[in-house]
């Protein structure tokens, strides 16, 4: 039930958390190990390319260069999220890219439940 409206409302101010880089070190950690899905595509991706005959040292460099990559993609991509051109157009754009990502959602939805 909502309020009568002749009453004002009281804003609340919430103070501001601070930032900590070690907070933000552990929340990344702690939702990478709980997230299955990194796992999952390197176990498929590994299962694909490692053979058992293969040398331990090619399997070693063929591991460090697919984490490297990904790693550097990753980071590359939040950087360039971060840059004040990009940030703003996403701002601004937020209720759009809601909405139609919102009805791909949907769409998505719908398929899977069509399927047998």
């Amino acid at each position: 039930m909502l309020p009568p409206r002749d009453h004002a409302t009281k804003a609340v101010h919430v103070a501001p958390s601070r930032w900590r880089p070690t907070g933000a070190y552990w929340q990344g950690f702690v939702n990478n190990v709980l997230n299955p899905k990194g796992i999952l595509f390197y176990l498929g991706v590994f299962s694909q390319l490692i053979t058992p005959d293969m040398p331990l040292a090619q399997t070693a460099l063929l591991i460090a260069v697919m984490v490297s990559v990904s790693a550097v993609f990753w980071i590359l991509f939040v950087q360039t999220l971060h840059l004040p051109v990009i940030r703003t157009g996403l701002d601004k754009s937020q209720v759009a890219l809601d909405r139609v990502f919102g009805v791909v959602l949907i769409l998505f939805g719908a398929r899977v439940a069509m399927l047998k």
